[in-house]
């Protein structure tokens, strides 16, 4: 291929990712045709060339502290904080812009109460978390305003909160929507619930606003997903599908029904931020588990990012545990991306 066939691909990729930021929710929800990685944000040049060869057009690139105990952190530390990571990913944007994959932008984390049952990220119950909150997206929306390289916004990693305050966090996202827009009004933002889990989406509202794509995380169960984690020590038990336990494809469907029933009653685009399944599980579970969840969200049309890309070697599909049979189906669905 020469150069000026190679630019020539580049630029109509690059047309058609603009374009589809730009379409009505009910275009975007219905022909996404975006499949990636979340990323490790540590980012490399040799990350790039491995993306590229993968065909890959979608990543959430974690915005994620690893500079200091987050929870004594300062309203103003916060809003330095998340203009500094802003900073260090618009250095690569045009790496990622070059190869026509859109960027959406993770709040991976934000202060928490370190005392109650709940632990709810501090935005939720003190107001000078919640300007500080608002004013991190807001200095976003500024130095981004216009890039098509970047996807969208998602808000807040698995919001912790308690559940009678949910009602709270669809208000401050809201408001933080409302600024955002103020700047940039075809941003797209992707909201999720408590815990990013799927069985809130039969209680949630719709924001009101186009262009908002809503997020679950999918891990179930999660005793099966996070084997050989910290919280899940188990090696070698649970495999999947496991019919005598009733875990298999139509328990996926099932716990995944009232994200659809929303996205269906609401016209609304569904992107799953993360699904998993630990690689040190007997083998094929991985592959089994991800070919289900997969053809699920290939079945209603919705955009996903394999969680991780480097993150964790539990996680990653390169880990060879599977002789490479997760990174073969990650393969064959990144082959059908459009750009």
């Amino acid at each position: 291929m020469t150069k000026h066939q190679h630019a020539t691909i580049n630029l109509s990729r690059r047309s058609c990712l603009a374009a589809m930021a730009a379409l009505p929710l009910l275009a975007q929800s219905r022909n996404p045709q975006q499949r990636g990685f979340m990323l490790n944000p540590e980012l490399s040049n040799e990350y790039f060339t491995f993306l590229d060869g993968w065909n890959v057009n979608l990543v959430r690139y974690p915005l994620k502290n690893v500079f200091s105990p987050q929870n004594t952190w300062t309203p103003q530390q916060f809003i330095d904080w998340m203009n500094y990571v802003l900073q260090m990913l618009s250095v690569f944007l045009p790496q990622f812009a070059i190869r026509n994959i859109g960027v959406i932008i993770d709040l991976h984390d934000f202060p928490r109460d370190v005392v109650g049952a709940h632990k709810c990220h501090k935005m939720i119950h003190h107001r000078e978390f919640e300007d500080a909150f608002i004013t991190g997206w807001e200095n976003a929306a500024k130095l981004f305003k216009g890039n098509t390289t970047i996807f969208g916004f998602d808000l807040l990693n698995e919001p912790r909160l308690a559940d009678e305050d949910h009602d709270t966090w669809e208000a401050i996202a809201t408001r933080t929507i409302e600024r955002i827009r103020s700047h940039d009004a075809s941003r797209t933002v992707v909201f999720e619930p408590k815990n990013a889990a799927p069985g809130w989406f039969g209680r949630l509202r719709r924001l009101p606003f186009r262009n908002v794509l809503y997020s679950p995380h999918v891990y179930a169960p999660q005793a099966y997903t996070h084997q050989e984690t910290d919280n899940y020590p188990v090696v070698g038990r649970l495999s999947y599908p496991d019919p005598r336990r009733g875990i298999d494809k139509a328990y996926l469907r099932a716990v995944l029904e009232p994200v659809r029933e929303f996205a269906v009653r609401n016209d609304a685009g569904i992107y799953v931020g993360e699904f998993s399944f630990t690689q040190f599980s007997p083998v094929p579970s991985a592959y089994n588990y991800l070919l289900d969840v997969i053809e699920l969200f290939e079945e209603w049309n919705w955009r996903w990012t394999y969680h991780a890309f480097r993150e964790n070697p539990v996680w990653s599909v390169q880990s060879g545990r599977d002789n490479g049979m997760s990174e073969a189906l990650l393969r064959s669905y990144f082959a059908r991306n459009r750009f």
